[in-house]
C-alpha cells in the first residue's frame, strides 16, 4: 500500500459539475466549444505582410528587414517570403 489510493476521483470533478448541473434540454441546447481554434498566419504569412509594409527598394535590403523582425527564422523561409511576394 502507497498511502494515495484515496486520493484517486472515483465520481464528478469540479470541471464537470456545473455540467452535470443541466438538464438533458439544457446540454443539446448548450452552445458547443468550437472544434479547431481559428488559424494563426504563418511566419511566411508574417513576413510578407510585414515586406509589404516596410516596402523594400531591393532584396538586400528586404533580407535585412527580415532579419531585424524575425531574428530566429532560417534565411531559406526569409527567402521564400520573398519569393512569394514577388509573384
Amino acid at each position: 500500500m502507497l498511502g494515495n489510493e484515496g486520493t484517486v476521483p472515483t465520481g464528478a470533478t469540479r470541471d464537470d459539475e456545473p455540467l452535470r448541473a443541466l438538464s438533458i434540454e439544457e446540454r443539446a441546447t448548450a452552445p458547443a466549444l468550437p472544434r479547431r481554434m481559428p488559424e494563426i498566419p504563418s511566419v511566411a504569412a508574417l513576413m510578407r505582410s510585414h515586406l509589404d509594409m516596410a516596402r523594400p527598394r531591393s532584396d538586400a535590403e528586404a533580407l535585412k528587414i527580415l532579419r531585424q523582425a524575425f531574428p530566429a527564422a532560417p534565411l531559406a523561409a526569409r527567402v521564400a517570403a520573398m519569393a512569394d511576394r514577388a509573384r
